[in-house]
């Protein structure tokens, strides 16, 4: 009896000496976001949990080494597929261990928002130069369509001029002696006209082309320019995206918390009498059989 009372008044006094344990907890995960750039690693929850024990970080956020030592020695992770439970149970009142939370989470977010927005950075200076190159090129393109168009009118205006000189010259038109004949410069002439009408039929199809098809019409540059313009859409959209997500901010997201216990969680003061008082009955019988077995073998030796 002396056993278990040592043993539960010992269980008490260190149970209702300890302070009251509290805890706080919240679920992270990794947002899936579309289009991210090439240079950005997205954070497996592993990372995620690795970087929540960062001491510059836990410093910065919590205001000194103390507090972010007594983070990493309370703070408990678990990871579960691709989300991160965090737990932290410790003798602070629940509030401030939900503000403990709060903070080492808007660091992470931070954190990781400015590695997102770095890696926008860098793919919108790619985009911009490629961009540039693609305009360049299309607009090199459209000043030699351009300059086609110009010289296939200028052509065109030519060539009719010739047509129109030939058939106003009346030393050229045809003369009649008896049967229609023809002066032998009005023969020539004739054939002139029909060469000018056929260096004319061309012109008239580029510029016709042109007119309805722009830059398409030339073959050697259609394709070339499709892809140009493809591309450049593309990279366009791309663009607007990454602004997008880059004003967004963090990739992850929380699930769930933070959420502090409003009642603690520790010490277990009952159980850990009645654990006590368990243990001090078996020391206690045990310290009897012992009592009992040095005292009869003592009685024996005198006899």
């Amino acid at each position: 009896m002396a056993t278990v009372a040592v043993a539960v008044g010992a269980a008490a006094f260190v149970s209702f000496r300890s302070p009251d344990i509290y805890s706080a907890s919240l679920v992270l995960t990794v947002e899936q976001l579309p289009r991210l750039p090439g240079s950005f690693s997205v954070p497996t929850p592993q990372e995620i949990t690795e970087r929540a024990k960062d001491e510059r970080l836990l410093t910065e956020k919590l205001g000194s080494d103390d507090r972010a030592q007594w983070f990493v020695e309370h703070a408990k992770f678990q990871v579960e597929k691709e989300l991160v439970s965090v737990t932290l149970e410790g003798p602070a009142p629940p509030a401030d261990l939900v503000g403990m939370l709060d903070a080492v989470v808007e660091g992470l977010r931070e954190a990781y928002a400015r590695d997102l927005a770095d890696a926008i950075d860098l793919r919108l200076t790619e985009i911009a130069l490629r961009v540039k190159t693609l305009e360049a090129q299309i607009a090199e393109w459209q000043g030699f369509a351009d300059k086609a168009y110009r010289e296939a009118l200028r052509q065109r205006e030519e060539i009719r001029a010739k047509i129109e000189a030939i058939k106003g010259d009346p030393s050229l038109l045809q003369v009649e002696v008896g049967l229609e004949w023809r002066t032998l410069e009005g023969a020539l002439a004739e054939k002139e006209v029909d060469l000018l009408f056929s260096r004319l039929r061309p012109v008239e199809i580029l510029i016709d082309g042109v007119d309805r098809l722009g830059i398409l019409y030339f073959d050697q540059l259609s394709g070339r320019y499709v892809d140009a313009k493809a591309e450049l859409l593309s990279l366009r959209e791309e663009e607007a995206l990454l602004r997008e997500l880059r004003d967004k901010g963090s990739v992850l997201r929380v699930v769930r918390g933070p959420n502090g216990s409003s009642e603690p969680v520790g010490p277990h003061r009952g159980m850990n009498i009645a654990v006590a008082g368990v243990l001090g009955i078996f020391a206690g019988i045990l310290g009897a059989f012992a009592w009992n077995y040095l005292r009869e073998g003592g009685d024996g030796r005198h006899t």
